[in-house]
Order: C-alpha cells, then structure tokens, then sequence
C-alpha cells in the first residue's frame, strides 16, 4: 500500500493542505511550527481512526473550526487506486473507504496498518513499561486480528468490572475475573512472542 496523496481540512495548523506523496521517499522541511508532525499526525489518524498525540479527536479541530476532514489516497495490493477519507464533526468520527462507511475501526487498522515511531519515544526504551505494552500492543493489532479482538474483549470486560464495582454488584466480579483472566493470559502470550522477536 503506498498512498499519492494526503489532503488536511481544518486539522491543527493545517487548514486546507493536499501534499501529493506519490514517491518513494518524502522529505518534510519546516522551520519549528510549520506542521511537520502534524502532517504525520494526518497521515496516522486517518490510518488509525486516532491521533498517537491526543486521545480526543476535538483537540485536532483547527482553531476557530468546528470539524476536520482527512482525505487519502493511496494504491492498493490490488494495484487500484482507493480513496480513505476520515471525518470529524459533532463529536463524531466517520470513516470511509472507496464511499463504503467503515463501522469497525479494526477493519482500518488492517486496510492501512501505519506505526508511529517519534522523538517522543525516547520513553519507549527509557521510560515506563506501560509504554513498551503500548507500542507493541498497537503493532500486532495490525498484524494478528485474534491478538485485537482479545485486546477488545479484555478492555470492555475491565470497563464492566469497573463500573460493576462503582455500583456495588460485587457478585459479578468472580465472573469478570474469570473471563478477564482468560483474555490477560492470551494477550501475556502473544507480547511475549512478540519481545522475543522483537529481540
């Protein structure tokens, strides 16, 4: 997959910016502020259906704006041209692919898989563990479909668990630890092997 073409409406300090990325290398230069990272920025979110910089899509909102609109065009394996286009309005993410809305974000996350790797990520060898599980968590979603759905299963389950214990049904929680240990142990397995050939 190789996209053409990024075009940015109303994202950050990029207002109306459609930069043609059709070669093989892509050089960004800019004096600090100019929208370097958030052209990179662009280009995730509209891969990931999120930004790797803020976890509220309204903060991407051009100042003064109401809503964005991320427009990607790229060639496919199956050497066609494909047009992705993510836009945010109303406290609300859509996404489309060819005019076809995509409901499931994990359906974007394996059209376009895009990783982010930025001087940010100092952390990820320095800092906290938790940083590490992100990162590799965020890869092999990409790659392995049952690892995201464990990841899925496991998150919704620890939301219930939680809200649970907020509202007092402390019966339910042998059940949510049962299947909350089941999801952990699989989602254990699969970063080990991931270290181990990261390594």
């Amino acid at each position: 997959m190789v996209f053409t073409e990024i075009q940015a409406v109303q994202f950050r300090n990029l207002t109306h910016e459609a930069v043609p990325v059709d070669k093989r290398q892509v050089f960004l230069i800019g004096t600090n502020g100019q929208g370097k990272t958030n052209f990179l920025e662009a280009i995730y979110t509209l891969c990931y259906g999120s930004s790797f910089r803020s976890s509220q899509l309204r903060e991407l909102v051009s100042h003064g704006e109401k809503a964005f609109k991320l427009i990607g065009k790229y060639l496919g394996e199956d050497t066609l041209s494909h047009t992705l286009v993510l836009e945010y309005q109303e406290a609300k993410r859509r996404v489309f692919l060819d005019e076809r809305e995509i409901k499931d974000r994990k359906e974007l996350i394996y059209n376009i898989p895009c990783i982010v790797f930025s001087h940010d990520d100092i952390a990820f060898v320095r800092g906290e563990p938790e940083q590490r599980r992100r990162f590799f968590d965020q890869t092999m979603s990409m790659y392995d479909p049952l690892f995201f759905d464990d990841m899925r299963r496991y998150r919704l389950l620890l939301k219930q668990r939680n809200l649970a214990i907020k509202e007092g049904r402390h019966t339910l929680l042998p059940i949510y630890d049962l299947q909350m240990a089941k999801y952990g142990l699989s989602i254990q397995k699969e970063r080990q092997k991931a270290v181990a050939e990261f390594d």
